[in-house]
């Protein structure tokens, strides 16, 4: 597969930005890179007729959302919910099945009738689009592309043509293969109908299995190239990697010191230069079970009120996680939802990887804490495809712990491991298995013999999760169900061999793993800071690395990106105490923890008796010199023993003024001043 690489020009921040920035007019590959560089949103402003295909519901609303009048969502209430939290070595008993199947049904409605209804509302907008000269901008899930398909082939030759393709987050044609019996082959043979697809990720699925599939292995790949012209554009998020030995009592610990009020703190200076200090007081904990937040939920004693849970919301899953709170039938409760940026966040939030793609954070102060069991498949977080996902999950540039995250991770056992030699031997047993199977479908003497194997294949496709070979069955063949191999499935086994064997295999490894992963896009920095980083990583001692930090003259446009990549203590103490203070103090810990305290408890006392201080030194009707109202300030500040330096523009935060000019009492000139209009 050869990789043609897009440099981005110098600064750019987001795709929309990129006035040359456009797509080739054949399917392709595009690798963008990282997350959150806005290429979503330039698809839906451009001027071409697109069809965005997401996996994911929770994306497609969240952008109609953004985006009202401006796109039509085809919003399917017959697709099934995704049950991506589901443990795939246990079967779906027909009970669970039949239970999700009247969940997306609902009782009554005509299947034939619902899809018609769809079709005509997709044409209907294709034709007021064209009347008033708009692009068209469809949104639909991989499970409902061929209903906007026959929609719009209906309207004549060379309509579908005409529309780009672009399918988001494609690795999760892979990923999700294993929990759908058929969807993702199906979606595949009907983007082959399609002239111009572009398959696009930040976290694309790795070269060596794209190439084992012929929907991929010769298709154009593009590769964005952030770095290139402007050198420390693009940085990681700052994580730490911590061993555990249970997850859940991890997580049990971390929610019960939010309990107790041990949050963890840091300082920002305001636009006004003041020390400010942040508390983070939510908590956004990743987990790849619903079961082990349900245990959370029990142990930790969490209500609905203090916690958001974010899973696949099937009627199974509901139950489970209201049974955990302890919910009464009349009680509301249950699945939370993504929090809409003016909304209030819980405290704690709980999440599955239903909402690794798509779903944005605007928290002022949480934190991310993943949570990874290696020795568990499902429960595994892929440090290529799922870690970068997770960090671009907090969008606001003000929390302190945006580009941050710990990973706590149960390494593999030793009972657990595995040789690349079973795997093969398991591999090739259920490779035998399919073919088969499906020479024995090939042989059936006729249409009916052939029909009731299908439908067999098809059963236990859905019920036993390919755990005895790869048959799949496709059902928008055009003909009768018609079973076929499951390369997706294959492929999808193979990778998740490799991340619980190889990549999880010890802790030298994973950070191997997580130094390859995870870029992050932020305002365009000089290459001083990555250089920074790569000789603080080579220090040990907390010592040394605060006295590089005090002692490295950065620039003012790489401390902030620098302060940000750093563990939080040594970006609070720098912040509260300035590199002088630190320098005096030899560089401790133990030193600057008692001075920032001091100076904290200073702050805080202050801010209680400042606002009194200033209203018995300055009065409404007053008309002070500039030059005063700075000593008076500093007057102030003394007075309630706040070390900090005084500005006349200080007064503005408790009074309204008016700029005017006063008379100098030493030479009777006038000069400027403020005249105190009234208290804020």
């Amino acid at each position: 597969m050869k990789k043609k690489v897009l440099k981005v020009p110098k600064g750019i921040r987001y795709i929309s930005e990129w006035n040359g920035f456009n797509l080739p007019e054949f399917s392709h590959i595009l690798d963008k890179q990282i997350t959150g560089c806005g290429f979503t949103e330039w698809v839906i402003t451009n001027a071409k007729n697109t069809i965005l295909v997401s996996p994911r519901l929770i994306l497609l609303e969240n952008k109609e959302a953004q985006h009202k009048g401006e796109v039509f969502y085809v919003r399917n209430d017959l697709d099934a919910v995704l049950n991506v939290d589901r443990d795939l070595t246990k079967a779906v008993t027909s009970s669970k099945k039949s239970q999700q199947e009247l969940s997306v049904l609902k009782q009554g409605i005509d299947l034939e009738q619902k899809k018609l209804e769809l079709m005509n509302q997709v044409r209907s907008y294709f034709v007021y689009c064209t009347e008033n000269e708009i692009p068209c901008k469809l949104l639909v899930t991989y499970d409902s592309y061929r209903i906007v398909y026959e929609a719009l082939t209906t309207l004549g030759s060379g309509c579908f043509e005409s529309f780009y393709t672009v399918v988001d987050e494609f690795q999760s044609i892979f990923t999700d293969s294993k929990f759908k019996s058929s969807t993702e082959l199906d979606f595949l043979n009907y983007l082959k109908l399609a002239k111009k697809v572009c398959f696009v990720s930040a976290t694309p699925m790795i070269d060596e299995y794209l190439n084992m599939l012929d929907e991929f292995k010769d298709l154009p790949y593009y590769e964005l190239d952030w770095e290139s012209e402007e050198g420390g554009r693009v940085i990681k998020p700052q994580l730490t990697v911590h061993p555990c030995q249970r997850i859940t009592e991890m997580a049990v610990n971390i929610i019960k010191s939010y309990q107790d009020g041990n949050f963890e703190k840091t300082v920002i200076k305001d636009s006004n230069g003041n020390l400010q200090e942040v508390v983070s007081k939510e908590l956004v904990i990743y987990v790849n079970s619903v079961k082990n937040i349900c245990d959370i939920i029990r142990k930790a004693g969490l209500t609905f009120d203090n916690t958001n849970v974010l899973c696949s919301n099937t009627p199974e899953n509901q139950k489970k996680i209201r049974k955990a709170f302890g919910l009464k039938r009349n009680q509301v409760g249950g699945i939370g939802s993504v929090p809409l940026r003016e909304e209030k966040n819980k405290m704690f939030t709980l999440c599955t990887r239903t909402v690794y793609l798509g779903a944005d954070f605007y928290s002022t102060c949480a934190r991310s804490v993943i949570l990874s069991d290696a020795n568990i498949e499902c429960l595994a977080v892929d440090i290529t495809l799922d870690l970068p996902q997770i960090l671009g999950r907090q969008r606001l540039a003000e929390n302190p712990w945006k580009d941050r995250a710990e990973l706590y991770v149960r390494f593999l056992s030793e009972g657990n491991r595995k040789g690349a030699d079973d795997f093969k031997k398991y591999r090739s047993e259920k490779i035998k298995k399919t073919e088969n199977l499906l020479l024995s479908y090939d042989s059936s003497p006729n249409f009916d013999t052939k029909h009731d194997l299908a439908e067999t294949y098809q059963r236990v496709a859905e019920v036993d999760n390919y755990k005895n070979n790869y048959v799949a069955v496709n059902k928008h063949s055009g003909k009768d169900l018609l079973p076929v191999f499951n390369n997706l499935v294959m492929v999808s086994e193979m990778r998740a061999f490799e991340i619980q064997q190889k990549d999880y295999a010890d802790r030298f490894r994973i950070l191997n793993q997580i130094e390859n992963s995870g870029k992050y896009i932020i305002d365009p920095v000089m290459n001083e800071v990555n250089s920074f980083i790569a000789k603080f990583n080579s220090m040990v001692t907390f010592i040394e690395r605060m006295r590089l930090l005090c002692e490295s003259n950065l620039s003012e446009s790489a401390i902030t990106p620098v302060l940000r990549q750093l563990p939080i203590d040594y970006s609070t103490y720098y912040t509260s105490l300035g590199p002088e203070k630190i320098k005096a103090l030899g560089c401790q810990k133990s030193r600057l923890k008692r001075e920032y305290d001091r100076v904290i408890n200073n702050t805080q006392v202050s801010k209680g008796g400042i606002q009194t201080a200033f209203y018995k030194e300055f009065s409404v009707g007053e008309r002070i010199a500039i030059r005063d109202v700075k000593l008076r300030v500093q007057k102030v500040y003394s007075s309630i023993g706040l070390e900090k330096t005084a500005k006349a523009v200080d007064i503005l935060e408790y009074f309204e003024v008016m700029r005017t000019k006063v008379k100098d009492s030493s030479d009777n000139k006038f000069i400027n001043g403020y005249e105190i209009l009234k208290i804020k």
